[in-house]
């Protein structure tokens, strides 16, 4: 049996009825009787075809179906900040263990990203700094229409040692599977020689950016805002101007006792925030944090857009 595409194909697990189920995987095969089973090492091969959606029942091993309203359509975004690149080698491991969707980075050398990265194409980088921003995204999933980088407000850190001229990028994205149109960006604000203040206006001007990509489109923003303290502040302004803050489950940033806390999070226009979760650490001073939404209900498909 199988479900709608249209309404699960993104979702990897899933539970109902306090019963568990996940996808079938493409290298999953069936029984004389109908059970799924997992291919054995060294034997994977693509047999998804028309299966692509079933979903499997983590405990008997058999297929199943249900009503496509049950499923929600989620996104997965990973936010990573690569600590001038010396985490670059665990890219693709994040991006097939997590099975995400879009991949934002900070701190990246733009002069050696690959274009792809598993399922995951590079979108655009930022051309002005070395150490920059990136983003990649599943094009089986995404039709992508435009990408931009913005220059914000420059710290005295930033006008001094010059180390970043651009501290955003966008990509306007539709779901090829829902026809949501929505952007997402990569953002790295000032460092904490910086005042909240100026970090508070570099966030407040990043929106309005993005805002500028797709006027009323949901916006989903995340990476290092080297905002550790006084979050709760933070938080409140946030919501002034119509925006969600979502901190992760665990400190992102654990490198030095004085600056423990909340570095990397997530801003949002129109989606619910499932979860942020930190991941394990890596070879960063960061640690990565995926972030998993739902299109709002209030944001329904749209209507008359062509890929470029």
């Amino acid at each position: 049996m199988t479900l709608s595409p249209r309404c699960c194909r993104f979702q990897n697990t899933l539970s109902l009825s306090g019963a568990s189920f996940r996808r079938r995987r493409p290298t999953d095969w069936a029984d004389s009787i109908g059970t799924v089973h997992p291919w054995p090492c060294g034997r994977a091969e693509d047999i998804s075809g028309t299966h692509a959606f079933d979903w499997v029942d983590s405990v008997t091993g058999f297929l199943s179906n249900f009503p496509s309203e049950e499923v929600l359509t989620l996104i997965r975004v990973i936010s990573y900040n690569l600590r001038k690149h010396k985490a670059s080698g665990e890219l693709l491991n994040l991006t097939q263990d997590f099975e995400i969707d879009i991949l934002c980075l900070q701190e990246c050398d733009t002069t050696d990203l690959p274009e792809t990265l598993g399922p995951l194409h590079l979108a655009d980088a930022t051309k002005g700094n070395r150490l920059g921003l990136a983003i990649y995204y599943r094009m089986d999933r995404f039709a992508s229409h435009e990408t931009k980088t913005f220059a914000l407000k420059k710290s005295l850190h930033d006008l001094v040692l010059a180390p970043a001229h651009e501290r955003l990028i966008g990509i306007r994205v539709t779901d090829k599977e829902t026809d949501h149109e929505l952007v997402i960006a990569s953002f790295h604000a000032a460092p904490l020689t910086a005042s909240n203040s100026l970090r508070r206006n570099q966030i407040h001007a990043a929106h309005a950016e993005l805002l500028g990509m797709g006027a009323g489109l949901m916006t989903l923003m995340v990476g290092d805002f080297n905002y550790p303290f006084f979050t709760k502040n933070l938080t409140e302004h946030m919501k002034n101007s119509g925006y969600e803050l979502s901190l992760s489950d665990r400190r992102t940033y654990t490198r030095y006792k004085v600056f423990k806390g909340h570095f990397d999070f997530a801003t949002s226009l129109g989606l619910n925030i499932e979860s942020v979760e930190t991941l394990p650490r890596g070879a960063s001073d960061h640690l990565p944090i995926l972030v998993t939404a739902q299109y709002g209900e209030d944001y329904g498909p749209i209507q008359g857009i062509t890929e470029s």
